[in-house]
């Protein structure tokens, strides 16, 4: 397709307008945003005329936080490259860390069985007066297709003790819509937990709770690694 000197092309996607590409000495090019995952037949409309189709495929991006340079210590905000996480239901203990004493907060801490450092929603109980809940909750600055993540969920202290607590999947609509169950005895195996849409529902956020420990001498901890979000 030959244009002239100070022209524009009309771009289309599967037949429908995409964009304006501009001419600049009988040479045009167009780089296309917004496109959804998946293949996408292309052409190029100049005065009634149609360019042959060329087709652009769109893979899903996705994005990894490992916590590898996050420093150790508690947060109560901390906002990394793709998301923030926020403690919204807990208390900042003081140093040193870890605190063996009442406390319930999100921080950074080095755990060998998930072979680095990680985000980790945690309570410790050494009162009868102290309930002891956690809440946390991860907000993605772009909503996600699928979050994956490997978990290590444990009581340190009272290994005989049970303890629950749970990871939400929240909407762009605020509602949550997918919950893993963590809850267990002592220390539970690390694993992968995937969550996906359901019915073209986007991740916005991600909750972390703790319920109350049971027992007294307790130190529950939800540690989370390798957060892998798929757009």
């Amino acid at each position: 397709m030959s244009t002239a000197a100070e022209e524009r092309l009309e771009i289309r996607d599967n037949g429908s307008f995409l964009g304006w590409a501009d001419v600049t000495n009988g040479k045009w090019s167009f780089s296309p945003t917004g496109l959804s995952v998946g293949a996408h037949t292309l052409t190029a409309l100049y005065k009634g005329t149609t360019s042959e189709a060329w087709t652009l495929n769109v893979e899903s991006r996705v994005d990894l936080e490992t916590f590898s340079n996050a420093p150790i210590a508690f947060y109560r905000t901390l906002d990394l490259s793709y998301f923030t996480a926020r403690l919204l239901v807990g208390n900042i203990p003081l140093p040193p860390l870890p605190a063996p004493r009442d406390f319930a907060g999100t921080c950074i801490i080095d755990n060998p069985h998930l072979q680095g450092r990680c985000l980790s929603v945690a309570v410790a109980r050494n009162n009868l007066s102290n309930l002891g809940v956690a809440l946390a909750r991860i907000d993605f600055k772009t909503p996600y297709s699928v979050i994956s993540f490997t978990c290590y969920a444990r009581n340190i202290v009272a290994a005989n003790k049970f303890f629950t607590s749970k990871i939400q999947a929240v909407g762009v609509d605020g509602e949550a819509f997918i919950t893993e169950h963590t809850s267990g005895w002592g220390a539970s195996a690390v694993r992968t937990v995937s969550m996906g849409t359901q019915g073209g529902k986007l991740i916005q956020a991600l909750t972390i709770e703790i319920g109350s420990p049971t027992d007294v001498s307790s130190a529950i901890y939800i540690d989370i690694d390798n957060l892998s979000m798929r757009r």
